[in-house]
C-alpha cells in the first residue's frame, strides 16, 4: 500500500513538473528587467517634474498651516487673557492676574504669532489684517490693566505685589474717588461692556480676513499646481500598474508555494519554533513532521531539565538545584536558613513512609507558603531543607522577620488539621554577601543547627562570629 503511495505521488509530481516546463525562470528575468528597466526610466523622468511642483504646493500649504495656526494663536490668547481679566474683575482672585501677565510675558503666544507671520508676508494684505487685530488687541490690554488696576483697589489688595504694569496704571481722581463697590462694578463693566466687546469683535474680524487671504493665496498656488499634477499623476499611475503587475507575475509564480514558505521556515528553526504549515504539499508533510518532533522534543527537555533540579515529592528544589542556585549570580546579601524535621525517623517507624512523606510535603508547602516567591526552598536530605533568602542583610529586623516565619511554620505543622501527625523543625540561619562564600555561609548555618539540635528543638539559631550561634526559640519570638 505505501509503495502504491509512493508511486501515485511521484507520478503527480512528475505532471506537475510536465506542465512547468514550458516557463523558463531565466526568459522571465530578462523580461521582468526590460520591463522594469524601461518603466523605471520613465518614472524618473515624471517624478522629476512631479517634485517641482510638489515641492512649490507644499511650500504652500506648509506656510498657510502655520498661518493659520498662528492666527489661531492669537485668538486663543486674546480669548484666554479675557478670561483672566474678567475673573479677576469679579472675583478679586490674585492668581487670575498672575496667569494674565504670565501669558503676556512668558507664554507670548500673541507675539510669536505675529511673527510668524510678519516674516513669511511682509507687505502682504494677509499681514496687514493681522497687524491690525494685534494693535487691537494691544489697546485692549491697555483697557484690561486699568480694569485689574481698579480691582485692586476694590478687594483691598497690595499694590505692591502687582506686576509692573499695573503699578504704572493711574486711575483718574473721579474714579480712585469712588467706593469699594464702585470701584469693583466699575472693573468689571471695563472688561463686559460694548466698547471691550468692540475690540474683541475687531480682532476677531481682522484674523478672519488675514485667514481668508491666506487660503485665497494658497488656493491659487494649488490650482496653478493641479492641472501638472493630473497629467503626471496618471502617467505616473499607468508606469506603476505595469511595473507592479510585472513584478506580482513572477513573485507570485515562483514564490507563492516553496520559497515563502522555506524563507519563513528558517528563523523559526533557528529559534526552535514550531513551522507554520502551508505551501507545496512537500513542505506541508516536513513542517508537520518537524512540527511533531519538535512538540515532542520540548515536552522532553521540559520534563528532564525539572526532574534535575527538582525534587519530585515536594515540588522544592533538589541537591542539583539547590547548586544552582548557589552559584546564582544575583545571590548577594542573602540568608541561609538550614532547616531540620525534629524526630521524622520517628514518624516514619511509627506511622510509615507515606505518612512522612505527606508530613514533608506540608513542611515544603507551609514553608513556601510564609517565604517569598523569590527565595530559593531546597530539599536537599530526607528531612532537610535549605532556605536561601536572597537580597536580605544581616539585620535585628530580618533576623526577627525570620524568626517569626519559622514560629509560624512550626505553629502550622503541630496544629493535626490536615490528620498528619505533629511535629516541629529546628533551624540554623547565617547572613553572606555573595555567591562566592556560600560553601562557607552554609557550614555556618550547620553549625547554628546543630547548637539548637543539642538542646531543645523546635527553635532558630544564627550564627556569629567568634562566638557561639545566637540562639533563638521560635515559639518565643517577639
Amino acid at each position: 500500500m505505501e509503495e502504491n503511495n509512493n508511486v501515485q505521488y511521484n507520478r503527480r509530481a512528475s505532471d506537475k513538473e510536465k506542465t512547468k516546463k514550458g516557463l523558463s525562470l531565466r526568459a522571465l528575468s530578462y523580461i521582468m528587467s526590460g520591463v522594469t528597466f524601461t518603466v523605471s526610466v520613465l518614472m524618473l523622468v515624471s517624478v522629476y517634474f512631479t517634485s517641482k511642483g510638489y515641492s512649490e504646493l507644499k511650500t504652500s500649504t506648509e506656510n498657510y498651516i502655520v498661518w493659520e495656526q498662528s492666527a489661531e494663536d492669537l485668538i486663543e490668547a486674546s480669548d484666554y487673557l479675557t478670561e483672566q481679566v474678567r475673573s479677576f474683575a469679579v472675583t478679586g482672585d490674585v492668581s487670575y492676574m498672575e496667569n494674565y501677565f504670565k501669558e503676556a510675558n512668558e507664554t507670548k503666544r500673541r507675539d510669536k504669532a505675529l511673527e510668524v507671520i510678519r516674516e513669511s508676508l511682509r507687505g502682504s494684505q494677509a499681514s496687514i489684517h493681522l497687524q491690525n487685530a494685534m494693535k487691537k488687541s494691544v489697546d485692549l490690554m491697555q483697557r484690561e490693566y486699568y480694569a485689574m488696576r481698579l480691582a485692586i483697589s476694590a478687594f483691598g489688595l497690595d499694590i505692591n505685589s502687582a506686576p509692573e504694569e499695573i503699578k504704572n496704571v493711574t486711575l483718574d481722581e473721579k474714579d480712585a474717588a469712588l467706593s469699594k463697590d464702585e470701584q469693583e462694578k466699575l472693573a468689571c463693566m471695563t472688561v463686559f461692556d460694548d466698547v471691550y466687546k468692540e475690540y474683541k469683535e475687531t480682532i476677531m474680524s481682522e484674523t478672519q480676513k488675514c485667514v481668508g487671504d491666506l487660503a485665497l493665496a494658497t488656493r491659487q498656488n494649488m490650482e496653478k499646481s493641479f492641472s501638472r499634477f493630473t497629467m503626471l499623476m496618471t502617467v505616473q499611475w499607468i508606469l506603476i500598474i505595469v511595473l507592479v503587475i510585472t513584478v506580482i507575475t513572477v513573485i507570485l509564480l515562483t514564490s507563492i508555494q516553496v520559497i515563502n514558505p522555506l524563507v519563513r521556515a528558517v528563523p523559526n528553526i533557528k529559534d526552535e519554533k514550531p513551522l507554520s504549515v502551508d505551501g507545496a504539499y512537500e513542505y506541508r508533510f516536513l513542517a508537520k513532521t518537524y512540527n511533531h518532533m519538535y512538540k515532542v522534543n520540548k515536552q522532553q527537555k521540559s520534563r528532564l531539565k525539572y526532574e534535575a533540579t527538582h525534587d519530585v515529592l515536594t515540588g522544592a528544589l533538589n541537591r542539583n538545584g539547590y547548586e544552582v542556585a548557589c552559584k546564582s549570580s544575583d545571590l548577594e546579601n542573602y540568608a541561609l536558613v538550614v532547616v531540620d524535621l525534629d524526630n521524622f525517623k520517628m514518624i516514619n517507624d511509627t506511622y510509615g513512609h507515606p505518612t512522612g512523606d505527606s508530613v514533608l510535603i506540608r513542611v515544603a508547602n507551609e514553608i513556601r507558603r510564609n517565604f517569598r516567591s523569590s527565595d530559593y526552598i531546597c530539599r536537599v536530605g530526607g528531612d532537610e531543607f535549605v532556605l536561601i533568602i536572597n537580597k536580605l542583610k544581616d539585620t535585628p529586623e530580618n533576623r526577627e522577620a525570620i524568626c517569626k516565619k519559622l514560629q509560624r511554620i512550626n505553629d502550622a505543622i503541630r496544629s493535626k488539621d490536615e490528620g498528619l501527625p505533629e511535629t516541629s523543625v529546628s533551624a540554623g540561619a547565617a547572613f553572606g554577601e555573595s555567591c562566592d562564600d556560600s560553601v562557607e555561609t552554609a557550614k555556618k548555618a550547620d553549625s547554628a543547627l546543630y547548637e539548637v539540635k543539642q538542646g531543645e528543638k523546635g527553635g532558630l539559631a544564627f550564627y556569629r562570629e567568634k562566638e557561639r550561634p545566637q540562639r533563638r526559640k521560635t515559639d518565643k519570638a517577639e
